[in-house]
């Protein structure tokens, strides 16, 4: 039976886990888990899945990150517009201003003003499998 080893609680939006090959290598296995936006992809779930991602890549041992969406609707419906126009509601009603800076994968030491995670994805190393 393979190992596996589960890194955050597994109502979280994003599930983090991780499988040890017979290889002796590591499978890491990324579940978006908000079934009720179909997956859509939400600031929350950004900020779990990009340093895990970070960390994954760094890794030897990990030899591939499996990218899948809980439930059997979707995989991910995209960014969470939803969340977005309340945060942005929220934020204007509150006179705040907040961005998501993530690095981009094609300007290294240059931050993006994008949240799209396929920043972070496409600058990931190793193998990606998407799976709905």
């Amino acid at each position: 039976m393979t190992a596996q080893r589960q890194l955050n609680a597994p109502t979280d939006v994003v599930v983090l886990e991780e499988r040890a090959t017979p290889s002796g290598h590591t499978l890491a296995i990324a579940t978006l888990n908000f079934e009720k936006t179909l997956n859509s992809l939400s600031l929350p779930m950004i900020e779990i899945l990009a340093p895990q991602l970070a960390r994954w890549n760094a890794r030897e041992d990990v030899v591939a990150v499996l990218l899948r969406g809980a439930g059997e609707r979707a995989f991910c419906a995209g960014g969470d517009i939803q969340a977005l126009y309340h945060g942005m509601t929220r934020n204007h009603a509150a006179k705040l201003i907040q961005r998501a800076v993530l690095p981009s994968a094609s300007r290294p030491g240059k931050e993006s003003m994008s949240a799209n995670p396929p920043h972070t994805v496409t600058g990931c190393t190793r193998p990606r499998l998407l799976w709905s």
